[in-house]
C-alpha cells in the first residue's frame, strides 16, 4: 500500500519490510529502490523497531498500519525526507494519536503538510477514525503551526506539551 501525492510517496512497511528496512539501515542505504540518508535513524530507533515495533506488526497484522511507521519519500529523488506513525488503533471515542518527523534538510519544504492531508484524507475515507490527536511540546512551533494549518486545535496544555486534534 502507497499514498501517492504529487511530489511524495508515503510507504507504510509491513513487518517482512521492517525487518529488510533495520537490514538496510545498518548495511546498506537502499531500501526497494528509495533511499534511505545514512545515519538518519539512531542505532537507539533500530533497536525498538527490532524489539518493540515487528513484534507488535506481526501480531497485529491485519492492523499493521496502525502500529508501522510510515516513510516518506520524495519522488523526483525517491529519498527518504519523513516519517510518519500511528500509534496504536483507534480508542473507545475513534481517537488514534500520530507522530510525524522530516529530517533536517527537508523541514521548510511544505512535505509533511502535503503528507499529512493526503493521510488525512486517506483515514477519513479507509478507516474508522473519528478524531485524529497529536501532543507537540511546547517549544515546536513549526509542528504546532502545521497542525493549527491543517485543523487541528488545541484541547489540553502542560508546562511541556500541547494536545491537538482534529475531527475528521
Amino acid at each position: 500500500m502507497r499514498i501517492r501525492t504529487e511530489r511524495l510517496t508515503i510507504k507504510p512497511v509491513n513487518a517482512d519490510e521492517l525487518k529488510d528496512l533495520v537490514y538496510s539501515l545498518t548495511y546498506l542505504t537502499d531500501f526497494y529502490s528509495y533511499t534511505i540518508p545514512v545515519n538518519v535513524i539512531s542505532p537507539e530507533i533500530t533497536s525498538i523497531i527490532q524489539q518493540d515495533i515487528i513484534p507488535l506488526v506481526e501480531e497485529n497484522h491485519h492492523y499493521y498500519l496502525f502500529y508501522t511507521p510510515w516513510l516518506i519519500f520524495r519522488e523526483d529523488t525517491r529519498e527518504m525526507v519523513g516519517q510518519f506513525s500511528i500509534n496504536g488503533p483507534p480508542d473507545n471515542k475513534g481517537r488514534i494519536f500520530i507522530s510525524f518527523g522530516l529530517h533536517f534538510e527537508a523541514r521548510g519544504k511544505g512535505y509533511m503538510s502535503e503528507a499529512l492531508s493526503a493521510i488525512i484524507e486517506w483515514l477519513r475515507k479507509e478507516e474508522p477514525v473519528k478524531i485524529i490527536a497529536a501532543e507537540v511540546e511546547n517549544n515546536n512551533i513549526p509542528a504546532l503551526g502545521l497542525l493549527k494549518k491543517l485543523g487541528f486545535e488545541i484541547i489540553t496544555k502542560t508546562a511541556n506539551l500541547r494536545l491537538m486534534e482534529r475531527a475528521l
